[in-house]
């Protein structure tokens, strides 16, 4: 393990050695307070090797995905510095390059950080009130080059006047940019994808429904576990796979629920998340607030003790 950790590239390698020392640690801890000294740490150990098993093969398949646009940016670079192609077209498109397999890497790592910092109990949360219909269309806006590329259309079902969730706005942005690209990503040229929402008692619910393959019945709650890797049948993997653990436990450390199913219209896959909704301001509690204050203000939500 030792030797592996030392080949991969210096993010990954202190997130790698950082995170399995603490998932370790929290495996030894949850069994000894379910069973006795000596049946814990037989249990623990047991369950560490299938653990230690999982960040192998995990950053095995990240030591290629970081290393594969770290290679194209320095063998674009070294042609630009050495020997530059004379055409100013030739050079926009090795920038270009440049430019993408950068933001490549940029998102890896950062997807990286991210669920280390959650294992850590180290995300910082800044709730207040969020409008789930206006994220939902800034997402698409932001998506419209990649889906006309792929000619996917994208249908909306966004009612006004839905009531804000308690949440937080860059958090909530993150969830549904994860749910959108790996929607956009998996939909065959031409296909359809359709974000709805909908208020559900003291929670708004948002689906977001693509007509690509789908996800095994047997998978759907795998795709949500960090570190394992849910085989893409007829299709390409990129990325890390941890979008969506990374969503869910966001979802769920803002006190709200994320499952994914089959979609009943288009017939591919079907993610559904809900956030509590924000409380209005009590009467007597009214007085004291600001004069543009019309909801009430949470404690934030517990983070999540375990990686799922």
């Amino acid at each position: 393990m030792g030797g592996f950790l030392s080949a991969l590239p210096l993010p990954a390698m202190l997130i790698a050695s950082g995170a399995l020392g603490l998932l370790l640690g929290r495996e030894w801890h949850r069994c000894s307070r379910l069973r006795g000294d000596r049946e814990a740490q037989a249990l623990a150990w047991s369950n560490a090797d299938e653990l230690a098993q999982l960040k192998d093969e995990f950053f095995s398949s990240m030591t290629h995905e970081l290393r594969t646009p770290l290679t194209s940016i320095r063998s674009f670079a070294e042609i630009l510095h050495s020997a530059p192609p004379e055409e100013e077209e030739v050079r926009q498109e090795f920038l270009e390059i440049i430019h993408d397999e950068a933001e490549r890497m940029s998102r890896l790592v950062n997807e990286l950080l991210d669920i280390s910092k959650i294992e850590a109990g180290c995300m910082a949360y800044e709730l207040g009130l969020v409008d789930l219909t206006e994220q939902g269309r800034l997402v698409t806006r932001l998506f419209r080059p990649v889906l006309q590329e792929k000619r996917i259309s994208m249908e909306l079902d966004l009612p006004e006047g839905l009531p804000p969730v308690h949440a937080d706005h860059d958090r909530v942005h993150q969830i549904l940019t994860n749910l959108v690209g790996n929607a956009a990503r998996f939909s065959p040229e031409g296909g359809r994808i359709r974000l709805s929402a909908r208020s559900r008692g003291e929670e708004i619910e948002f689906q977001v429904e693509d007509q690509g393959r789908g996800v095994p019945s047997e998978d759907r709650e795998t795709v949500f576990d960090a570190y394992r890797q849910v085989k893409v049948v007829g299709g390409v993997k990129e990325g890390t796979g941890l979008g969506l653990p990374i969503s869910r436990l966001l979802v769920e450390n803002m006190g709200g629920t994320i499952h994914c199913d089959a979609s009943k219209d288009l017939g591919g896959a079907s993610f559904v998340f809900r956030l509590p909704i924000a409380r209005p301001i009590s009467s007597t509690a009214s007085s004291s607030q600001e004069p543009g204050d019309s909801l009430e203000s949470r404690e934030p939500a517990p983070r999540h003790p375990d990686l799922r």
